[in-house]
């Protein structure tokens, strides 16, 4: 197998994402992946999909980070206003790649642009985004029952699901097909034990977060 990859951008409200790679590398090793912490500059940006595009086919492409629909988004802070990593113009560079992008929307930007990999739909990890979820839909009783104490959780659950699956992943040598029903194994255990586990009512909340994130996550191949 090719050197993984790893990808992800400088951003506070995604830095609990770097648990997973904290897992990764101490279970295989900082050798055993090309990772690529995206600061806050434009050189960093631009190098990084350079080396993505230059990357063998086949190769495992990892990122965790915020998307849209047309583009996945690069580092942001109160200093450096958002740039965009790959739009759609430059998501040819993930083509014949091993893809997986944990991002918001990033299953259209897949579907769109013809590329093969894993991508998700909502993946709403603070209650910011819960809000404009809610005005998006004009609603603003939906997620009635998402307290700030769910979206803790669903972040945890969400490092662990998606920490351990890539693990196997490597482990196995699976096919990008096998982690994704991986993945869905794993989300459909944790949706079940927060159930069937204490008061179904205290659990709801979360437990709808976690069947959103599987059900709009989609394999394209």
């Amino acid at each position: 197998m090719n050197k993984p990859v790893i990808i992800h951008p400088c951003d506070e409200s995604t830095d609990f994402l770097e648990a997973i790679t904290t897992l990764l590398i101490k279970q295989f090793g900082a050798e055993h992946f090309h990772y690529h912490r995206i600061g806050f500059h434009a050189g960093s940006h631009r190098e990084c999909v350079e080396f993505v595009s230059s990357l063998p086919d086949e190769t495992f492409v990892f990122f965790m980070g915020h998307g849209r629909s047309d583009a996945l988004l690069g580092a942001f802070s109160d200093d450096f206003p958002r740039e965009l990593l790959v739009t759609k113009e430059q998501a040819s560079v993930f083509h014949r790649k091993k893809v997986f992008l944990l991002a918001c929307r990033s299953e259209e930007l897949l579907r769109e642009q013809g590329i093969s990999g894993i991508g998700f739909g909502n993946l709403l990890t603070d209650m910011g985004e819960v809000n404009q979820a809610r005005e998006l839909r004009q609603n603003w009783n939906a997620y009635y029952n998402v307290q700030p104490n769910d979206i803790a959780r669903f972040r945890s659950i969400l490092v662990s699901i998606v920490g351990k699956s890539i693990a196997k992943f490597f482990i196995k040598q699976m096919t990008l097909e096998q982690l994704h029903l991986l993945l869905k194994l794993h989300f459909n255990k944790a949706i079940s034990k927060l159930i069937l586990s204490g008061i179904p009512s205290q659990n709801q909340g979360l437990a709808n977060l976690l069947y959103e994130a599987k059900s709009q996550m989609r394999l394209f191949m």
